[in-house]
Order: C-alpha cells, then sequence, then structure tokens
C-alpha cells in the first residue's frame, strides 16, 4: 500500500489531494513535528532533508510534493497531466510557477499570521509578501479568464498544485473579490469530492 508521511494541512495536502484524486488507497503516516519525527534517523534515511512530504509505493520512496503529484499522475492517472504534448508543458510550466514564484511570498505572510504570536509578527516581512502577491494573482486571474481549469478543457494537475497554495490566500487577508476568474476557479476545484475530503482531513 502506498503511504503518504506529513498531515494534511501541510505540504503534503497537494500530495493528498492527488491520491483523492486518483481514488488510490494509501496510508497517512503520521509525523510528530513537536517530537521532531522529521529529524530522526529513520526518517532522515528517506528524506535527508527532514521535511514533509515523503511517499512510500513498495519500495520505491520520493520526497518533494510537486515530484510526488507528477510521479502519482504518471503511474496511476496520466489524464490528469494533460492531454497532448503542449498541455503538459502547460501544466509542467504552471506547476512550476506555484511552487517558484507563486508560494513563498503566501507562505511566508502564512507563518508570520498564522504560528508567529502577534505581537512577535515581522510586519514589514508580511506588508513585502502582500504587495507581492497582488500582481501574481493578477497573472492567475487573467490567465483564468474565461477558463473552467487551468489548463484545457479537463481537471488536471496544474488544478491540484496551484490551488494549494491560492486557498491560503483568504487566511492571510488576501481579497481575491478584485480577481472574479480567480475566486469562481478556486471556489470550483474546492469543490471537488477530492478537495473536500482534504479539507476535512486538514482538521483532524
Amino acid at each position: 500500500m502506498i503511504q503518504i508521511y506529513g498531515p494534511a494541512g501541510s505540504s503534503a495536502g497537494r500530495c493528498y489531494w492527488a491520491l483523492e484524486e486518483i481514488g488510490l488507497t494509501y496510508e497517512a503516516v503520521p509525523v510528530n513535528f513537536r517530537n521532531q519525527d522529521h529529524k530522526k534517523p529513520e526518517y532522515l534515511r528517506m528524506n535527508p532533508n527532514g521535511k514533509v512530504p515523503v511517499l512510500r509505493d513498495g519500495d520505491f520512496v520520493l520526497w518533494e510534493s510537486m515530484a510526488i503529484n507528477f510521479y502519482l499522475a504518471e503511474k496511476y492517472k496520466p489524464a490528469l497531466l494533460g492531454a497532448d504534448l503542449q498541455e503538459k508543458a502547460d501544466i509542467l510550466k504552471w506547476s512550476f510557477w506555484g511552487l517558484a514564484d507563486y508560494q513563498k511570498p503566501i507562505i511566508d505572510a502564512f507563518i508570520q499570521k498564522v504560528f508567529v504570536p502577534e505581537a512577535q509578527r515581522d510586519q514589514d516581512l508580511i506588508a513585502q509578501c502582500l504587495e507581492k502577491i497582488v500582481p501574481l494573482n493578477q497573472v492567475l486571474d487573467e490567465h483564468l479568464q474565461g477558463r473552467t481549469f487551468m489548463v484545457g478543457t479537463d481537471f488536471s494537475l496544474a488544478d491540484i498544485n496551484v490551488a494549494s497554495v491560492a486557498k491560503l490566500c483568504p487566511l492571510i487577508g488576501v481579497d481575491l473579490a478584485k480577481h472574479s476568474a480567480l475566486q469562481h476557479w478556486l471556489h470550483r476545484v474546492l469543490e471537488r469530492p477530492a478537495a473536500l475530503k482534504v479539507a476535512q482531513l486538514e482538521k483532524r
């Protein structure tokens, strides 16, 4: 059975979403950060970076959430990778953009607003992050004008990988009302049964 290490509320969440979309049976293996489970020798043998997620599929072990999602799609549901070479390239493009450009300011602001006590928050960093997020949301909104999904006419890994970042915007006080195409797309994909299942897992 496939095992996924890391809570659904972490960057492992996009992997849970992919697993649910594919319909695979899997075991969620708890990683207790307070007990430093991710820094113990047995965990570091799987991921020397000491981070989540880690996927174990039989004897194969893989870390990095994006790599995990592309592996799962390639092996178990290639339809998530697009209908042709151009769509596959666009899915890769938006996934890499989501990780390299979009995620950092959102996660940095999220950490400050959710995990750091209010009196200790770096307000300058938060302001810088929020300033960076606005044009990135504009890029995404313009791309989604007239589209149902990120790439082509079908739901794909691009939707999972980008929406798993975009859904944090309301939690850090970013109003998406000015980006109606982005807002409608995000609502649409987060209402999918697989996404709703992951949302329930995040509450545990």
